[in-house]
């Protein structure tokens, strides 16, 4: 109905909003960082990419337009966007302030292992460094992870016991589009499938770092306005657990969650699935699932 009414970019506008399930005051929330409150810096940066609206534009387009991943394609251009200006700039007020810098054989040796650890995920060489393991005794364990589309994101969760047996597969879908607002809805997806199933102990995992952070127990941290609304009622739901707990897990060892959302997205399937029901290539904590590999 939604996008029927309104014009694409309202309508996806529209689809992200998040809203809360009692009744919150009425806020606003400044769009130039993650945490919805206003900075200098952010306004800086805001002014100054307006006046190189041309140069910007044709960054962007190459980054959205490349032939590459998706997911590759979001990180490249939060690192465009945020990371790199940010990392130069505090580098630059140590120089001045502090009269000090990074010495260049540390930026060597951070650049050089940031290297050989993608060189190993290129070659799927991941067994030293990376290995998903069961929950401690009596607790569940819920992957989460997403695949979305043009029409809204697939929510997959998948729940391990102790012995690292599948207990359960779900999947629902949802009309946003939002990435991030996606990856916080699977885990809650999963507290709720907890409640149902009267769990006790559970720890749930997320390869979104940002996710992990934001909806875990730690205080004084800067949320993501994206997350306010989906912390509180993840949280609430928590209340009804014994003991819980949320990390984040390298995507090298989420790729079962992940690979069941992507399959649910081409076979249509949604809600509660049987590991009978797909192709057993789906269900590896460590190789992605390509549809018709082999």
């Amino acid at each position: 109905m939604v996008k029927r009414w309104f014009n694409h970019s309202d309508a996806k506008a529209i689809l992200n909003i998040q809203l809360p399930e009692e009744d919150t005051k009425d806020d606003w929330m400044w769009l130039g960082e993650p945490s919805g409150l206003f900075s200098i810096r952010s306004a800086c940066r805001i002014v100054k990419g307006a006046t190189t609206t041309t140069q910007a534009d044709i960054k962007w387009k190459m980054i959205w337009k490349s032939a590459i991943h998706p997911r590759m394609k979001l990180i490249w251009w939060q690192l465009e966007r945020d990371a790199f200006p940010t990392r130069v700039w505090h580098e630059r007020n140590s120089i001045v302030h502090s009269q000090s810098r990074s010495p260049i054989s540390k930026v060597v040796f951070t650049v050089n292992s940031k290297i050989r650890d993608h060189i190993k995920v290129a070659s799927n060489d991941v067994v030293d460094f990376c290995e998903w393991r069961p929950p401690p005794e009596s607790w569940l364990c819920c992957n989460c992870d997403i695949s979305y589309d043009e029409d809204g994101v697939v929510l997959a969760t998948v729940v391990r016991d102790d012995k690292g047996h599948i207990v359960t597969i779900k999947i629902e879908r949802s009309s946003t589009i939002d990435p991030l607002i996606g990856e916080g809805l699977a885990v809650c997806m999963a507290a709720e499938l907890m409640i149902e199933m009267r769990a006790k102990y559970v720890i749930f995992q997320s390869d979104n770092m940002e996710v992990a952070r934001d909806l875990s127990t730690e205080t004084g941290i800067d949320i993501h306005f994206k997350l306010i609304h989906l912390r509180r009622r993840f949280h609430q739901l928590c209340t009804q657990l014994s003991s819980w707990g949320i990390r984040h897990v390298n995507r090298r060892c989420n790729y079962m969650a992940h690979n069941v959302a992507k399959w649910a997205k081409e076979t249509k399937v949604i809600g509660f699935t049987k590991r009978g029901d797909m192709d057993p290539n789906v269900l590896n904590d460590y190789i992605e699932w390509m549809k018709h590999a082999g």
